[in-house]
């Protein structure tokens, strides 16, 4: 992996799910397979569940960190099966909605503090179409930010706002895989590239324990987090506001 560098982000949304500058990474065409069995597609929920023993097999949550007045830092944590908050794919490219490795993607979490609504303007604010993958609220969206306090880039979610005096960039994901199985638990690992760089500044995601009963993600060279999909069966399809 190229080593990341960080660089001013922009944007830009057209057509249904937005097209952004440069060349997408070239994908092998592989289907990345949840632990059912089924193809991953945009737009439905997944848990990512870890596939390293040394970090059991607990899911994502959200925490409150430094200066932020609510939980945006992402961490994965310790309880066996235990499988946390889900999030979304979309894809962000025009595609059949089948997720293949090297598929350009926007992630968000399927659910989202309260606190946050006040901090980061949402366009489909006052819209009547509650929060959905296909309606998805900026304050749900995966970015990084950098954290001065432990000189890591960790992946949060929300905007500039929600992470006070804090550098942060937005980019797109994209998934490689290491071992890929039909029926039962995968390895894959997750690829995150700052927008405006043409997909060539990337960086895998890693972890990295700070002491906060789980490990935060962040941008890594060489230790990159494995894990699997679990399709969130029984989540009804909505971006939700919690507590």
């Amino acid at each position: 992996m190229n080593k990341f560098v960080l660089v001013l982000f922009t944007v830009s949304w057209v057509l249904l799910f937005g097209l952004l500058d440069g060349k997408p990474p070239i994908g092998s065409g592989r289907v990345i397979w949840d632990t059912g069995g089924q193809q991953l597609f945009a737009s439905y929920a997944y848990y990512i569940t870890a596939r390293h023993p040394d970090l059991g097999s607990g899911g994502l949550k959200l925490i409150k960190t430094g200066n932020s007045t609510c939980p945006n830092t992402i961490l994965q944590y310790f309880p066996k099966y235990t499988h946390g908050l889900p999030m979304y794919l979309l894809i962000s490219v025009i595609s059949n909605f089948i997720v293949y490795e090297g598929t350009p993607l926007a992630i968000f979490m399927a659910k989202k503090p309260n606190c946050v609504e006040s901090l980061v303007p949402d366009p489909m604010k006052g819209s009547p179409d509650p929060p959905s993958p296909l309606n998805p609220p900026n304050s749900s969206r995966l970015l990084v930010f950098v954290d001065n306090s432990i000189h890591k880039t960790c992946v949060g979610t929300a905007g500039p706002e929600a992470h006070p005096g804090l550098l942060t960039y937005s980019g797109t994901f994209h998934i490689e895989i290491l071992e890929n199985v039909r029926f039962g638990y995968s390895s894959y690992k997750l690829v995150f590239c700052f927008d405006g760089s043409d997909y060539q500044n990337c960086s895998y995601i890693g972890t990295y324990d700070n002491g906060e009963g789980g490990r935060r993600l962040i941008l890594t060279e060489t230790n990159p987090f494995l894990f699997s999909f679990v399709h969130a069966l029984k989540f009804d399809g909505t971006i939700k506001s919690v507590g």
